[in-house]
């Protein structure tokens, strides 16, 4: 994830990661995949990602099909391009 915005925001952060969801797409309408658990011995909460820094992270897709992540920033639910597992 990059932000491209013109100030810093706030992203969910669970420990190191970033809290996200993996949707896949049944039919005609998306699905929940997979998403983020927390556990309590791990912080939870926002953290800044400055305006132009990224953040990446890795998120086990085991079927193939049609996905994309989605995240809430600041109140707003943001979905990457949808992409391809073959």
């Amino acid at each position: 994830m990059r932000n491209l915005s013109d100030r810093s925001i706030d992203i969910p952060q669970c420990g190191p990661s970033i809290s996200v969801e993996v949707e896949r797409l049944d039919g005609r309408r998306w699905v929940n995949y997979s998403g983020t658990f927390c556990l309590a011995i791990h912080f939870w909460g926002p953290v800044a990602l400055e305006q132009g820094a990224e953040r990446a992270g890795i998120s086990g897709i085991h079927e193939p099909g049609a996905y994309r992540i989605r995240l809430e920033v600041e109140g707003q639910t943001l979905t990457s391009s949808v992409f391809a597992v073959r």
